[in-house]
């Protein structure tokens, strides 16, 4: 549940951070309750917070790379086109992210047997062996980000953020 609210709230963040800096002449806009304010805020502070915890654990994962090695612990063995379909971006832009992953030993590209031209990308053993302990940092990190919601509290968050993502699909 916590991995799937901080995979929503990155994909949502963007688009709403880009609106929160438009200037909206209304006398009672405050720009700061805004929800592209709030959400890019968010991004920002766990995107910092993130990064910190990941170098503190001796990973200089960043949280651009971590959501395609998440979804690699989900299924590995995939193409890179593949992977910039999940994410909707550039094959090229996942290549520098992917060439990323390699350099850290996080993951190995292998030919595919079915194409020459495509490559296959498969976590590591590394990848394989460090995947608890990485998800134990993003683990604490959502657990202090939510520090003093309820149960239900947390679950009306991931249900309007759902809801807003399905609204903008």
């Amino acid at each position: 549940m916590k991995r799937r609210f901080l995979r929503q709230l990155l994909q949502i963040t963007t688009i709403y951070y880009t609106f929160a800096s438009v200037a909206i002449n209304n006398s009672m806009y405050k720009r700061e309750l805004s929800l592209g304010y709030l959400t890019g805020s968010i991004f920002n502070l766990l995107k910092k917070k993130l990064q910190k915890d990941f170098k503190h654990g001796g990973y200089d994962l960043k949280i651009d790379v971590f959501p395609i090695l998440n979804r690699l612990y989900d299924q590995d063995g995939i193409s890179q086109q593949t992977i910039a379909d999940w994410f909707q971006l550039d094959r090229h832009v996942i290549s520098r992210r992917l060439d990323e992953l390699e350099g850290q030993g996080f993951v190995q590209r292998k030919d595919d047997p079915s194409s020459r031209r495509n490559k296959l990308i498969f976590l590591t053993p590394y990848a394989i062996d460090n995947k608890n302990q990485i998800y134990l940092i993003v683990e604490r990190v959502l657990d202090i980000s939510m520090a003093g919601l309820q149960e239900s509290q947390r679950i009306l968050a991931i249900d309007f953020l759902t809801k807003i993502k399905h609204n903008l699909e």
